[in-house]
């Protein structure tokens, strides 16, 4: 999910990322298709890049078939065989609410799919019309009640290595891991905008939208456009809603964006977001 509304917030604050498709053949070294640079790494957060094609594939799929389409999408995005993919772990402790409160969206979703699935046996049984919007609430449940498992992930690991991919598990989330490997070259493909939190040498972002085309983002611009430090971006991100914080109440990224890009020196953002997260930790445990 990421740092809720912060694609939007840099386009409000005039930053238009750059749009390319896996079909243009570039030498621009933030392209996947490029190949100016040996050591130049593609790093690509499978779940968050392709989450919809893994959910309608083991929706609907067995789970052999599954991986296959899985991999398909990737080879269609343009994802170079030199890439290396990584894939969700567990989920850590800190995003426990998140975590607890999604399962209780997929249960829910669960008991209206069975619910739908019970008047639909009814009204065939009873020979009463069957429309298709009894169809497409079905689906839709099931699909809010997918779920990657770690068992279907372990699958798709080895299938995809058996291929010839470099594949990363990850003891937790794929960002933590990317952010750790990455060096200043590198292109991280991802649509989860965590990705911009990171004090690390992330660069360069390919964030996939539809019609196999990906937005760029590159970060030492996107500094330049709103003015502000990697710690001031960083701490944006800490305080603004994510995976790890519910925001403070009514302040939205604009307001934050406000209030951090006030504060002075490298070092008064850091303590900023240490003491929020600190507090925020210590008010959970009691």
């Amino acid at each position: 999910m990421g740092i809720t509304g912060l694609w939007p917030f840099l386009r409000s604050c005039g930053y238009e990322a750059v749009i390319r498709s896996r079909f243009i053949q570039t030498n621009d070294p933030s392209s996947p298709n490029s190949s100016s640079s040996s050591c130049q790494v593609h790093r690509v957060d499978v779940l968050s890049t392709f989450y919809p094609a893994i959910r309608s594939a083991y929706v609907n799929h067995s789970p052999d078939t599954a991986h296959q389409i899985v991999e398909r999408a990737i080879i269609d995005r343009g994802i170079p065989m030199t890439a290396t993919l990584y894939v969700d772990g567990s989920p850590p402790e800190e995003k426990k609410k998140t975590t607890q409160d999604r399962e209780k969206i997929r249960s829910d979703a669960i008991q209206r799919a069975q619910t739908f699935l019970d008047f639909l046996e009814t009204r065939v049984n009873s020979n009463s019309r069957v429309r298709k919007r009894h169809f497409t609430r079905i689906i839709k449940a099931i699909n809010t009640a997918f779920y990657w498992t770690s068992d279907s992930r372990t699958l798709f690991i080895n299938y995809m290595r058996s291929r010839g991919w470099n594949v990363k598990e990850c003891s937790t989330e794929a960002d933590v891991d990317i952010a750790r490997d990455c060096k200043p070259d590198d292109i991280v493909v991802s649509g989860d905008s965590d990705m911009l939190a990171f004090a690390a040498e992330i660069t360069t972002i390919w964030r996939p939208i539809s019609r196999s085309q990906f937005l760029i983002y590159h970060l030492p611009s996107i500094l330049e456009q709103l003015r502000i430090t990697r710690a001031q971006l960083t701490a944006l991100c800490i305080v603004s809603k994510n995976d790890y914080n519910r925001n403070i109440y009514l302040l939205g990224p604009k307001t934050n964006f406000d209030i951090v890009k006030s504060l002075e020196g490298k070092g008064t953002c850091i303590c900023l977001g240490n003491r929020l997260r600190t507090g925020r930790n210590s008010g959970s445990s009691n």
